[in-house]
């Protein structure tokens, strides 16, 4: 069905990550994370130093990690994780507070540089405009990871398949449409195409579902990226088209707006000609997933492996390890998956 086959188990390509673009689970088990670092001396130990190196041998064994839309939940969720993984191997993780401003992220990434911080963890809002501050990082002998694609200048990336995420999900829509509809009824987005990540979930979802749903009529799109901006844009387009069918997000979070929407509308949550779709595998999202109502599937990351991974990574490099691409390839959960517990357990 999937004409974009994923790698069933996460992958580190050897020769390091140089590399062009390319780019957000079941991913990266935790005993594969466990295994990310060789049995060197621990990057992220400072050990006992004297109280004159000690700041100096904190810093070049730091960890940052820079989420630039932190108003987001998953943005709390990830740094929960990264935070738990840092203290079991003796990290200091340092957060940015970017609040979705390309300014502020390159403020806050270049005070990294300048101190000297050992790894970085970086989610570009737009790659090119960070490569020449990622090649100014490795000149000066600091490890640049890349979350959620690849640049030119890195030491390794963390991916999430943003394209393949959506293609499934459309996939998964556009079965159950054919399932339950018999291939006919209305078909409304909730899209982002301000940053390239969310353009290609973008992509991703538009692609599979109408060309595998091709009697499926597309009455709207509108942007939407947090719950509130999911909502609204929900109850625009169901004022216009009171029968759509069939509502698939760039992320969780406005699905869950277009879940409120819709029952705020009359709509029944177990409404059996309905079906909503998000991306990320959020907490809220999950548990919502798992009533079995109208909220039907989500394509998911596994956060818990998600923020081990942005320890482990750079540490592994710190260490002297090999960098790479670290792909960890997404799942669609529905209510009937039997991941869904595995899931929703991270969060317990």
């Amino acid at each position: 069905m999937n004409a974009h086959p994923q790698p069933a188990t996460p992958t580190i390509p050897p020769g390091g990550g140089l590399g062009r673009r390319g780019f957000l689970a079941r991913a990266l088990p935790l005993a594969a994370a466990a295994a990310f670092a060789p049995a060197l001396l621990d990057a992220c130990s400072t050990g006992t130093t004297s109280s004159s190196t000690s700041a100096t041998s904190t810093l070049k064994t730091s960890i940052g990690y820079d989420f630039p839309e932190n108003s987001l939940p998953v943005y709390a969720d990830l740094a929960k994780f990264a935070q738990a993984r840092a203290s079991q191997k003796g990290c200091k993780l340092l957060l940015s507070a970017d609040n979705g401003q390309q300014s502020a992220e390159i403020a806050n990434v270049q005070a990294w540089i300048t101190e000297g911080v050992g790894g970085m963890v970086v989610f570009p809002l737009e790659p090119s405009t960070m490569e020449t501050m990622a090649e100014q990082a490795m000149h000066k002998g600091l490890v640049w990871v890349v979350y959620g694609g690849t640049m030119q200048h890195q030491s390794g990336s963390i991916e999430f398949s943003p394209y393949q995420g959506g293609y499934q999900l459309g996939s998964y829509a556009a079965a159950w449409a054919h399932r339950v509809l018999g291939g006919k009824g209305k078909a409304a987005f909730l899209i982002n195409e301000t940053i390239d990540l969310t353009r290609q979930r973008d992509k991703g979802v538009q692609d599979s579902f109408t060309k595998l749903a091709p009697g499926m009529q597309v009455v709207a799109k509108q942007f939407a990226n947090s719950e509130q901006t999911g909502l609204a844009a929900t109850d625009a387009m169901l004022t216009a088209h009171p029968d759509i069918n069939i509502l698939l997000a760039v992320n969780d979070d406005g699905a869950l707006g277009a879940y409120q929407s819709f029952l705020a509308k009359g709509i029944s949550p177990t409404d059996p000609h309905v079906f909503i779709g998000g991306q990320d595998g959020t907490q809220q999202a999950l548990a919502t997933i798992k009533k079995n109502g109208i909220f039907r599937a989500t394509s998911a990351v596994r956060i818990k492996d998600i923020g081990y991974a942005i320890v482990d990574l750079p540490r592994q490099i710190l260490q002297g390890g090999k960098g790479g691409r670290l792909n960890l390839p997404i799942k669609v959960i529905s209510a009937t998956s039997p991941d869904l517990d595995v899931y929703l357990s991270d969060y317990s």
